[in-house]
């Protein structure tokens, strides 16, 4: 029984030498015995320096001040703002926008200017509205509704590399439209040609005749134009700001102008002998209605851009409040000319619908809103050249019409009265798209 234990304390000696310590086999540890376990002493190895591990990706902070990257090399450059739009370090801090116009303008109304009557018709019915057989040649329409043409140039500038602070020039300008604001019409008698009219001092309507068989022969026309233009110059400054867009305050400056112009003439010759005309008699003729409407004042505004990839959405919202400088110019004449050797040539203010109680230039001062809401489309083809495509919508709620300042009244007798100088004013708004361009730098 002792030789068996010896035997058995021999052998674990020698495992014991012959193992290192920290051997997986000698990690098995000596057969179990009865006697309690001993803590095994464990000699330090060489040190192993720990694997670096990569740490975990933190989300990029974007920084309001400077806002999202936009260049090629940049995280994120397919997802976040190209020039200009986004700010991105000394890229695009000018840029020049052009674009076409192709607008709409609320239409001018205007009353029964020029009629006519079946053949057969009395001279005291010939032309008269609510007669049998009165037919409206021109006028009892709106004008100035039809498509128009312009341009809209933008001129911006960054003026530090964060962009939170801009300067932007705006101008626009879109001419006269293609309506149906010109006539034109002549007769030897035959259609009859007329100019309806209300007569004041019988309170009945009435017509003073161009063209009638066997009387007279003549021709009249009629000539309208308008143009609108405006501009501003605003500061801008980032409100809001994300990846994904940004939001700007607009401050500064607005002008506004609207002009229109309506002129009417009208050539007859006597072909017989009527009242106090002798066969022969000419007579020429003009009224023309001109109406200015100038706008200055302070606007406000929100502009937010939204970016994806080559594409960005801009939204702009304006509001504009001054004083609209109102004008309009009524003026007219008449020229006839007797016949024979022994001709006169007699000269008079005013024609028709402009008399001496209507013609002269006048003024006035108001206060006015002009509201202004757009939105843009806009691809970058590179980094500084984009194309554009846009809607925008203009109302200015105190406007002069030349349709709002004729009156048809006209006072036969004297002391007259009417016509009288109406300045009657109302609202007005534009609107269309554009497309054009943009280059940035």
């Amino acid at each position: 029984m002792i030789s068996l234990v010896r035997h058995r304390v021999i052998a674990a000696v020698v495992l014991a030498t012959v193992l290192k310590p920290g051997d997986p086999l000698a990690a098995q540890g000596p057969p179990p015995s009865s006697e309690p376990p001993q803590p095994e002493r464990v000699e330090p190895g060489p040190a192993t320096p720990p694997t670096a591990e990569p740490p975990a990706a933190e989300p990029l902070a974007f920084d309001a001040a400077t806002g999202p990257c936009c260049g090629a090399a940049e995280p994120g450059f397919g997802d976040l703002a190209w020039p200009e739009t986004g700010p991105c370090g000394d890229s695009a801090r000018l840029w020049l926008r052009g674009q076409y116009l192709l607008w709409w303008t609320k239409g001018n109304s205007l009353p029964a200017l020029v009629s006519s009557s079946v053949s057969g018709t009395a001279w005291d019915a010939a032309g008269v509205p609510g007669t049998p057989g009165f037919d409206v040649l021109f006028g009892s329409q709106t004008i100035a509704n039809e498509d128009r043409g312009g341009g809209w140039l933008t001129l911006g500038y960054w003026l530090d590399d964060r962009r939170t602070w801009g300067l932007q020039v705006d101008w626009f300008l879109a001419g006269d439209d293609h309506g149906p604001g010109r006539f034109a019409a002549e007769s030897e008698g035959v259609p009859i040609l007329a100019r309806p009219f209300h007569d004041a001092a019988l309170g009945q309507p009435a017509a003073a005749k161009v063209a009638f068989p066997e009387i007279l022969s003549g021709a009249v026309a009629v000539t309208s134009s308008s143009e609108l233009d405006s501009g501003g110059l605003l500061l801008r400054r980032l409100w809001r700001s994300g990846s994904r867009g940004r939001v700007d305050l607009l401050g500064g400056y607005r002008y506004f102008s609207f002009r229109e112009d309506l002129t009417i003439t009208e050539r007859l010759k006597a072909t017989a002998r009527i009242g106090d005309w002798d066969a022969g008699t000419m007579q020429d003729s003009w009224d023309s209605f001109t109406t200015d409407n100038d706008f200055h004042g302070g606007e406000l505004g929100l502009n937010a851009e939204f970016y994806r990839g080559p594409w960005a959405l801009n939204l702009v919202a304006k509001l504009a409040l001054g004083n609209v400088h109102q004008e309009v110019k009524i003026d007219g004449s008449t020229t006839i000319v007797t016949p024979g050797p022994n001709s006169q040539t007699d000269e008079s203010a005013g024609g028709l619908l402009s008399q001496p109680t209507n013609i002269g230039y006048r003024s006035r001062n108001e206060f006015a809103v002009l509201p202004e809401a757009g939105v843009n489309l806009q691809y970058n083809v590179t980094e500084q050249f984009s194309l554009t495509l846009g809607y925008t919508l203009v109302c200015f709620n105190r406007v002069l019409r030349t349709g709002d300042q004729i009156d048809t009244a006209i006072d036969l007798t004297q002391p007259a009265e009417h016509p009288a100088p109406l300045l009657r004013d109302t609202g007005f708004w534009a609107q269309g798209i554009s497309f054009g361009a943009q280059l940035a730098r």
